[in-house]
């Protein structure tokens, strides 16, 4: 078309000369369908399945052509095919049947474009334990508007729910609201409640912080963070209107990785495409968010996309502190009936409890839930705490196996927030390190070439430890009373953390005692160990390999020689410590050592680990009677027997739980021929 002005009262007359063009698509009548009839119960978001046949951009409308109770509707969206819709009624005077239409409006009256269909509401309820809500704004001329959601993005009904916000300290009722926007964050909560009746049917609550005029990242998303009902931090990618993006695969990928705090670089991915995400207070976090564009109405296929928007958010640390409900929950510690804590605190256990130090039953422990300004035990009901045993065994107190109840988890009934959950490792004062034995050992160490290097280490002191210790303590008295060496000294006193202890090259002949060190609260004073005496000229160690867990199959040794497994690190700080020639083959390092032949213990035990039986097989110099003992880890003798040198033994296993256990041989002088552990599966 084309305008044409001509100028009035001005001289010499003007005529200016507009062309545009005008486009008008005219497209033939298509079938226009309202969807499949629904039913639907009261709590269940009802979202209308409508078609848009026209690419002319023609647009559709709902409306109600009748409510069965003379009910009316909202329309979230009356132009969207697939908008949600909710009825302006509670859940009384149930069923109710809608009646609605979707059209498109034409230029010729006698074409119907239009389609109706049919959503009953009946009497029932959806589990909606728990009711997840989340909170979705945008801002409009001066106005924030806040909309509670459930967790598919559909609008919570105000009047099937009872919904209450506190936006910076006012109570407001009603679903969605508006709020001034005064340039500043809005603080919002909102709590939500489906009421039946006078029932609380569910409940669900959320809060946050709504900004005006924040820019979005790239690719449209921005991250906001807000506070969850147990005091986490829930972190949000929104779009520009402040409405959460909803993952979906090829279109919208979310790859989050969340760190524990600053200066954590390590990362742990979070399992699957999805948006929010809820961290620990104080943690930090990182995203790459692809968005897939594709062709105008066309699916997301795989390949089919026209572009990808990438966004790379760098480790980021949350800024938002979140009080949540369970500051004071978990005010509870584990004692054993007969351990440390029973000593010290004078607990209360049942009677004829099972001593988890000296039980006349091996293994049975009886372990109890004690409050640790009180010292009572911990009640179930009140205070509606739900305490469940590594068993599943509920309640105050647990008998049974030791390794199959020695840990604890409590949540609170009342808000499934709040949880507690600790492990048990008896102290008992009374024990002792046992087993004190010398040992030279030989590092196994693979090259990178494919090569392995056997290296001479220092002679170590070795012993088995006792439970709940944090140390031990060392007496080194020089000189021995047998003559095997002169020299003599003041005792020394050594602490260290753990077996074994490296001796020192100058300390050449020594009789050393251990104790074991407890935690300040626990055991005063703990008794000493049998001696053992060391001399360099006559004591003859037994070797071990010391090897790291990636090296132990890379050669056959061809030998008993009992193997310790250490971490890289571990074997790295040794051979730095101790550095010595390095021997192609392990007879190699033990004859540099002083060992001509490769030394064989007097008994081998087999299998290991083993489940129904294990068989103890002597050398050939292992002749008479030798005394036999099992021990678990708290030193509680499981079994004992008499075994003859002359042919092998089997020892039954198959009642012992499943756990790391001590065999040690004797021979009738009570002088130690093997400790070696056995480990038990089930």
């Amino acid at each position: 078309f084309k305008i044409v002005v001509h100028s009035i009262g001005y001289n010499p007359p003007t005529t200016c000369t507009t062309k545009d063009y005008l486009t008008i698509t005219i497209e033939v009548a298509k079938p226009v369908t309202a969807g499949t009839d629904q039913m639907k119960c009261c709590n269940e978001p009802i979202r209308l399945n409508g078609n848009n046949p026209y690419s002319c951009g023609a647009v559709g409308t709902w409306t109600l052509l009748n409510c069965s109770n003379g009910c009316t509707v909202t329309f979230v969206n009356p132009h969207d095919p697939n908008t949600q819709v909710y009825v302006n009624h509670d859940c009384s005077d149930l069923p109710i049947t809608l009646d609605l239409e979707w059209s498109f409006s034409s230029q010729d009256a006698s074409c119907n474009l239009s389609d109706a269909t049919q959503v009953v509401i009946k009497d029932c309820l959806v589990d909606c334990d728990p009711l997840n809500v989340k909170v979705g704004w945008v801002c409009i001329d001066g106005q924030v508007v806040l909309t509670a959601l459930d967790n598919n993005d559909n609008v919570l009904s105000p009047y099937t729910y009872r919904i209450n916000w506190i936006v910076d300290g006012t109570p407001i009722p009603g679903n969605p609201i508006s709020v001034p926007y005064a340039g500043t964050p809005v603080n919002y909560q909102v709590k939500v409640d489906l009421i039946v009746g006078e029932e609380v049917k569910c409940t669900g609550t959320a809060s946050g912080i709504a900004t005006c005029g924040e820019t979005p990242l790239d690719c449209g998303i921005r991250i906001v963070e807000s506070c969850d009902a147990c005091g986490n931090i829930t972190l949000t990618a929104i779009n520009g209107s402040g409405v959460p993006v909803s993952p979906v695969q090829y279109l919208d990928v979310f790859h989050w990785y969340t760190y524990t705090g600053p200066g954590d670089i390590s990362g742990l991915a979070v399992p699957g495409n999805v948006n929010p995400i809820t961290v620990p207070p104080g943690a930090c976090y990182s995203l790459l968010y692809e968005h897939f564009t594709y062709p105008p109405g066309a699916p997301p296929i795989p390949g089919t996309w026209t572009d990808i928007c990438r966004l790379n958010v760098p480790i980021t640390c949350t800024t938002i502190t979140c009080q949540g409900p369970c500051e004071d929950f978990g005010n509870f510690f584990i004692a054993g009936c007969g351990d440390v804590l029973d000593a010290t605190y004078n607990l209360i256990f049942p009677q004829n409890c099972y001593n988890v130090c000296s039980s006349g039953t091996p293994g049975s422990a009886t372990l109890g839930l004690f409050y640790k300004d009180t010292k009572l035990p911990v009640s179930p009901v009140p205070p509606n705490l739900h305490i469940v045993w590594k068993d599943g065994s509920t309640g105050t107190y647990a008998n049974g196996i030791l390794s199959t109840i020695n840990s604890v988890t409590v949540t609170s009934r009342d808000n499934p927030c709040c949880f507690w959950k600790d492990a048990y490792e008896a102290v008992c004062c009374d024990r002792v390190p046992i087993s004190i034995q010398c040992e030279h050992p030989v590092v196994k160490h693979c090259n990178d070439d494919g090569s392995v290097t056997y290296t001479p280490g220092a002679p170590q002191i070795s012993w088995i430890g006792v439970a709940g210790a944090t140390g031990y303590e060392l007496k080194i008295s020089f000189g021995d009373p047998a003559g095997c060496c002169e020299g003599s000294g003041p005792d020394e006193y050594i602490t260290v953390t753990a077996s074994p202890w490296v001796i020192p090259p100058t300390y050449d002949c020594f009789t050393i005692s251990i104790r074991a060190i407890f935690p300040d609260f626990a055991c005063t004073g703990s008794n000493w160990s049998a001696p053992y005496t060391y001399c360099e000229r006559t004591n003859n160690c037994t070797p071990v390999i010391i090897v790291c867990g990636c090296c132990e199959g890379r050669s056959a040794e061809g030998t008993t020689i009992p193997f310790n497994v250490v971490s890289e690190e571990e074997m790295a700080a040794y051979l730095k410590a101790h550095p010595d020639t390095g021997y192609p083959t392990l007879q190699d390092a033990l004859t540099a050592m002083g060992f001509a032949n490769v030394l064989e213990p007097a008994f081998t035990v087999f299998p290991n680990p083993a489940s129904e039986a294990i068989t103890i097989r002597p050398a050939g110099a292992a002749k008479g009677t030798f005394h036999v003992q099992l021990y678990d880890m708290l030193q509680r003798q499981w079994k004992k027997s008499e075994i003859e040198g002359g042919s092998d033994s089997v020892l039954d296993i198959s009642n012992f739980p499943k756990g790391i256990y001590l065999l040690t041989i004797r021979d009738a002088n009570g002088d130690l021929m093997l400790a070696q552990k056995i480990t038990v599966l089930r």
